[in-house]
């Protein structure tokens, strides 16, 4: 009768826990066939670790002259409606090189390098996040003597679009399709020298490749998340007061018994 008793006041205290949205227990996550780990118990399908493609000399034409691709995973919605989207676009430039002067007089100047990303297809928001990405070089600003030479770098400067979050009629259509599978997206480069001062003849010997990668979470709104509050109801407020007021009973009479 004990074992009873016992067994009923978990029962109701875990049934309890599930009205107020805790989570007692929690379905093991899923490797989906496009890279997606996928819980159906908190409603968030997560990208493990950052999908990625690089590094890659610029400007990151392929041999038969067609751009690099980013294949991202959608969110396939026979899991149900997506109710939110976060993703953050990282690209780091790696570079380094040689600069010389080969003007007949010494010379002072500037020089600086940076590079734009450009995204197309898949979906409108992350294209024009990750279009704005610039990873720029500090600007160096060296006194050279004619022929003379000094070493560019290395330098590994990134730039991100933070976290980038869409929730109802902000997420646009791309994010998600009827099944488990990917989106290419085309990235192309373009490198930007700019030296300032001194009379010309400046001379850039550069080593330059760039790596982007996608970090993407979907949330879908089966239980409480870390971006949705649950807030029970009327009605489950009854019920947990009922759960409780059947724990505290059960709890009296296993007291009486034992006086």
């Amino acid at each position: 009768m004990n074992m009873i008793t016992k067994l009923m006041g978990a029962t109701a205290f875990s049934a309890a826990l599930g009205l107020l949205g805790v989570q007692t227990a929690s379905a093991s996550p899923t490797i989906e066939p496009n890279g997606l780990s996928c819980d159906t118990t908190t409603g968030i399908c997560t990208t493990p670790t950052p999908v990625s493609v690089g590094p890659i000399k610029t400007d990151w034409k392929l041999s038969d002259g067609t751009s690099q691709l980013l294949n991202i995973p959608l969110f396939n919605t026979v899991l149900g409606p997506l109710t939110g989207v976060m993703f953050t676009v990282t690209a780091t430039m790696n570079t380094n090189g040689t600069l010389q002067n080969n003007s007949i007089n010494t010379q002072s100047f500037t020089f600086k390098l940076d590079t734009g990303l450009t995204v197309a297809g898949g979906p409108a928001s992350l294209n024009a996040a990750a279009s704005l990405l610039d990873p720029a070089t500090p600007a160096v600003n060296p006194t050279l003597a004619a022929g003379a030479s000094t070493p560019f770098g290395p330098y590994a400067p990134s730039a991100t679009t933070g976290l980038v979050s869409l929730t109802g009629g902000a997420i646009d259509p791309g994010w998600t399709a009827g099944t488990w599978t990917t989106d290419p997206l085309t990235l192309t480069t373009l490198t930007f020298q700019g030296i300032s001062g001194g009379g010309g003849n400046i001379a850039a010997t550069l080593n330059t490749s760039d790596t982007v990668s996608l970090q993407v979470t979907y949330d879908f709104g089966v239980g409480c998340t870390v971006t949705s509050t649950c807030v029970p109801e009327p009605a489950s407020l009854s019920l947990l007061g009922a759960g409780l007021v059947g724990i505290g009973a059960a709890l009296r009479r296993r007291r009486a018994k034992k006086a």
